[in-house]
């Protein structure tokens, strides 16, 4: 099945200047996502712009865990002490990949 987004690695681009925001690129496909979270009279990126970023770049590495973890825990499915968390994170693949 092809994937329906952009495959990482992600990586956070430097600054160009004070006023600029993070950029998230991948270099599959070169595409760009921008944080952008700017309030009037703040210059550079804030902290919640830069924390954004990072969390948008390490979306693939999460979700390739989440994926394995899922793989070792469907198993035991139906044993009931993990039958809600493995739900959640089945939810949470889906959502991700836009299934």
């Amino acid at each position: 099945m092809k994937t329906k987004y952009t495959q990482g690695p992600w990586r956070v681009v430097n600054y160009q200047d004070k006023n600029d925001v993070p950029r998230v690129v991948s270099d599959k496909g070169g595409i760009a996502v921008l944080c952008i979270n700017r309030y009037l009279g703040e210059t550079g990126p804030s902290k919640q712009e830069q924390t954004n970023a990072a969390l948008i770049a390490s979306a693939p590495d999460l979700l390739e865990a989440l994926k394995a973890l899922v793989a070792d825990l469907k198993p035991y499915m139906g044993q009931g002490r993990m039958d809600d968390k493995i739900r959640n994170a089945i939810a949470a693949i889906a959502k991700a990949t836009g299934e």
